[in-house]
């Protein structure tokens, strides 16, 4: 159980840290979307997790793996979102304070 929590919470955690170093330090607003590359790369690990499996398409081990995959993108959007909410809050803040 504590392997499935550091697999979804590491995405999370990863993502949401470089994605606010991105959003303080890079002016350009396409760049600042880098960590989007992450979830990208699981989403397709995951599908082809479950489009390379034989048999039927829901049945086997690659069913499981690719839920794994999925839920490890599903959680780096999460940590993605997160720091878009929370950074803009942190700048406004410390502006107010100055």
């Amino acid at each position: 159980m504590k392997y499935l929590l550091l697999f979804l919470a590491a995405p999370a955690a990863a993502s949401f840290i470089v994605q606010c170093i991105l959003c303080c330090k890079i002016k350009n607003r396409i760049l600042r979307h880098g960590t989007l590359i992450l979830p990208a790369a699981l989403f397709v690990s995951g599908a082809i997790a479950l489009m390379t499996q034989h048999g039927d398409i829901f049945s086997g081990l690659g069913v499981i793996e690719a839920v794994l995959w999925f839920t490890g993108g599903c959680s780096a959007v999460s940590g993605y979102g997160a720091a878009w909410i929370i950074t803009p809050v942190v700048k406004n803040r410390r502006n107010k304070r100055d």
